[in-house]
């Protein structure tokens, strides 16, 4: 999280153009786009706010997509209850926490990493 549009182009990320003070998606190095969806959201002051899981990926605790609520929690201890989206959160200190949302509360089906201060989505 933080990386400027520059940062993210010199290692290699796909930065979408946009209005100046605009929000920015982002694609991660060696991946193709896929429809309908971003791998990263980058707000002009704040530098990448968002980064979404693909299937191949893991925090640095073990949790993937598929990942059971289980596995999450015990992983996880501190995590937030389920809240009415469908989603729990684990604060990270500053500014930033994960989002895990949970299919019908069992499994995981994504994952973010966030910045607290971001404005692009959700």
């Amino acid at each position: 999280l933080g990386d400027t549009a520059k940062q993210a182009r010199r290692d290699g990320a796909y930065v979408a153009s946009g209005p100046a003070e605009g929000c920015r998606s982002v694609t991660l190095p060696g991946r193709d786009g896929r429809p309908r969806r971003t791998d990263a959201y980058l707000q002009p002051k704040l530098g990448i706010v968002g980064i979404f899981a693909r299937e191949d990926m893991r925090t640095p605790e073990g949790i993937a997509l598929g990942s059971t609520r289980k596995e999450l929690e015990k992983a996880y201890p501190e995590v937030s209850a389920i809240s009415d989206n469908g989603y729990r959160t684990v604060d990270l200190g500053g500014h930033r926490h994960y989002e895990f949302g949970m299919a019908k509360g069992r499994r995981v089906f994504e994952i973010a990493l966030v910045d607290d201060r971001q404005m692009c989505f959700g």
